[in-house]
C-alpha cells in the first residue's frame, strides 16, 4: 500500500497519510503519519503497548508534505510493511479528521488523488532465528501445554516465496539465491502466492525442501497469526493436494522431496519425538512456542537443543590404510591453541582416493599458486594456507 494522498476541502490542502509495521530481531512496533493542510502527526511505539504522539504545524502545506514523506520513506526503508490505520491487530489510530464529510485520514474511503511514492521493502522476509535453549529449561517446556517439540533439520535455510508466477528462494538473510529445490518447484499447485519458511537439505538429500512455518498466504501476511495457526493453515493445503510425503515432528520414515515439519505438544509424545532423533543420530530439537508469531531476528519463541557438536579442525594429513585409513587433525579447541590428533574414517582406499582426487585446489597464503591433496603425503601446505575443514564430533546429549 502506498501512502494515500487527496485533496482536501481546507483551503485546497493536500492530505496523506501512512501506516506502517516492523517485526524484527525481537522488535514489534508500529509507526503512522498523517497529514493535512500545514499539520503533520505522528504515531509511534510498540504494538498493543500505549503509542506516544507528536504534531508539528509547519509554515506551508507543501513543507507539511515533504516531511510526511521523508518520515514514511525512512520508515519504508528501514523495513516496515504497510498496515491499515484503525486495525486492532496493530493498534494504530486514525490520526486527522478531514473536513466536510466526515472522512477520516488514513481510512480506505481516501481515494488517492495525488501519488505520493514511498517504496517498501518487498513482502519477502529474513528468517528468524532459532537460539539455544538450556536443557534445564526443556523438561518446563515439554510439560507445558503451550510449548511443541519438533526435529533440528540440518540443511541450509530456505524461503520459498510464490507470487503466482514465479517461484523464488532466498537466504535466511531475505537475499534471492540463484535456484529453489528441486522438489519445492511442485508448491505452485498451491494455485495462490506464499511465503514459506524451510530448510533446503544437501549432500544424500539434496534437492528436498523440508518446511516448517508460513509467513504469507494468498496475500495475507501471516506472521503475526499464531504458530499453530500458522501451521495448521498450510498443513491441511499440502495434505488436500497430495503435496507431502512426510508430515509430523520428526523426519523418520521421510522418503525425501517435500516434507512438513509440525510441532508436538504432547508431553509423553514430546519425549518419544527426542528419542527418536537421539536414536537416528539426528543434529538436535527444536522447541516452539504455539501462540507466538513470527519475528524475523533472534526470537525467544523459537529455540534449539543440539545434540552434535561443530568442531573446527585443520587437516593435516591424509593417512590411507589396508582397507581403512585416518586422517590427522589440527584441533582448534580455542582461540591461540593448537593440538594435533588421529581420526579414523570408515572410508576404503578407493573412495579415499576418489575423495583426495576431488579435493579443493589449497592456494598458498599470499599467492594464487594452487598446491593439492595429496592422499598420504604430508598437508603442510594446506595448513600454512590457513584454509581450515570442518570436522563434525558426535556427542550423546539425550536433551531432558
Amino acid at each position: 500500500m502506498q501512502p494515500e494522498t487527496m485533496t482536501g476541502t481546507d483551503e485546497d490542502a493536500a492530505s496523506a497519510c501512512w501506516a506502517g509495521h516492523y517485526a524484527r530481531g525481537g522488535s514489534d512496533k508500529v509507526w503512522g503519519g498523517a497529514v493535512r493542510g500545514c499539520t503533520f502527526v505522528s504515531t509511534w511505539g510498540r504494538r498493543g503497548g500505549a503509542l506516544q504522539r507528536g504534531e508539528k504545524v509547519l509554515k506551508t502545506a507543501e513543507a507539511a508534505l515533504a516531511l510526511f514523506q521523508k518520515k514514511a520513506q525512512e520508515k519504508a526503508s528501514e523495513g516496515y510493511q504497510d498496515i491499515a490505520f484503525g486495525d486492532p491487530v496493530y493498534g494504530v489510530p486514525v490520526l486527522i479528521e478531514t473536513a466536510g464529510d466526515g472522512a477520516t485520514a488514513g481510512t480506505s474511503v481516501m481515494a488517492p488523488a495525488i501519488v505520493t511514492t514511498i517504496t517498501p521493502k518487498p513482502s519477502v522476509y529474513a528468517t528468524g532465528h532459532v537460539l539455544p535453549l538450556e536443557e534445564a529449561e526443556l523438561a518446563h517446556c515439554l510439560d507445558s501445554p503451550h510449548y511443541g517439540v519438533s526435529e533440528k533439520v540440518n540443511g541450509e535455510r530456505c524461503v520459498v516465496a510464490f507470487d503466482g508466477v514465479t517461484l523464488t528462494a532466498y537466504n535466511r538473510k531475505g537475499q534471492p539465491v540463484s535456484t529453489a529445490p528441486v522438489s519445492a518447484h511442485a508448491l505452485v499447485a498451491l494455485g495462490h502466492p506464499f511465503v514459506l519458511d524451510g530448510e533446503r537439505l544437501t549432500g544424500v538429500g539434496a534437492g528436498s525442501y523440508v518446511i516448517f512455518d508460513l509467513l504469507e498466504w494468498d496475500g495475507a501476511d501471516m506472521r503475526l497469526a499464531p504458530y499453530s495457526r500458522r501451521i495448521d493453515v498450510v498443513r491441511a493445503a499440502l495434505v488436500a493436494r497430495g503435496l507431502v510425503g512426510s508430515a509430523g515432528p520428526t523426519l523418520e520414515g521421510a522418503g525425501g522431496g517435500l516434507a512438513l515439519l509440525t510441532a508436538e505438544s504432547d508431553p509423553r509424545a514430546g519425549r518419544a519425538v527426542i528419542d527418536s532423533v537421539v536414536a537416528r543420530g539426528g543434529e538436535g530439537i527444536v522447541v516452539r512456542t504455539l501462540d507466538a508469531p513470527y519475528i524475523e531476528g533472534d526470537t525467544r519463541h523459537v529455540r534449539k537443543i543440539k545434540f552434535l557438536a561443530d568442531l573446527d579442525a585443520f587437516v593435516v594429513r591424509v593417512n590411507p590404510g589396508l582397507a581403512t585409513g585416518s586422517v590427522t587433525l589440527g584441533l582448534v579447541p580455542q582461540a591461540g591453541s593448537f593440538s594435533a590428533c588421529s581420526a579414523r574414517y570408515n572410508v576404503r582406499d578407493d573412495s579415499s582416493k576418489r575423495l583426495t582426487e576431488r579435493a579443493e585446489p589449497f592456494p598458498a597464503k599470499g599467492t594464487s599458486a594452487p598446491g593439492r591433496w595429496r592422499g598420504g603425503r604430508d598437508m603442510q601446505r594446506a595448513l600454512r594456507a590457513g584454509r581450515r575443514g570442518h570436522h563434525r564430533a558426535r556427542r550423546a546429549a539425550r536433551g531432558r
